[in-house]
């Protein structure tokens, strides 16, 4: 996937926590190398039509939550200053919950024989999971931007 280099990038030199400036300039480059390949796979499950095949869609999905299973693990990489270590392990535990919830979402959207069956079923699903991170991602966002430093957290 394209997040496998980032892994090497996420971890500090001899394991000591990064500087708050280190930790956003590396988790910034982790979050816009995901953005980057969301956005590629949206687009192909964007220009599903009709009723294009429901196994494409669905690999689709799934590819999207191993994305975002990969973007945890680099996240979790990294070694947080205490600044922000506790907003930090808090988004990590709505993204794990996030990644378990979405899977089981794609899992139960696996009956549905169209397109729209398969959209419909993710309109009702909960992403309450991906709304607490996302929240998360604000408030470190916050954290950059009173501590002065310029990082732009797809949030």
């Amino acid at each position: 996937m394209v997040l496998g280099g980032a892994s090497a990038l996420a971890c500090s030199d001899g394991g000591d926590a990064l500087t708050l400036e280190e930790y956003f300039k590396k988790l910034d480059e982790i979050d816009d190398e995901q953005t980057r390949a969301s956005d590629a796979l949206d687009e192909q499950i964007s220009a599903l039509e009709g009723e294009a095949d429901v196994e494409v869609a669905l690999d689709l999905f799934n590819q999207q939550v191993d994305l975002i299973e990969e973007f945890v693990e680099d996240v979790d990489g990294l070694d947080a200053p205490d600044e922000v270590s506790d907003v930090h392990e808090e988004a990590l535990t709505n993204l794990r919950e996030a990644v378990a919830d979405f899977r089981d979402i794609v899992r139960d959207a696996e009956g549905a024989t169209t397109l729209g069956e398969l959209f419909a079923s993710l309109e009702d699903a909960d992403f309450s999971a991906f709304e607490a991170a996302a929240e998360n991602c604000r408030e470190l966002q916050q954290i950059a931007t009173d501590s002065d430093i310029e990082v732009d957290l797809d949030c």
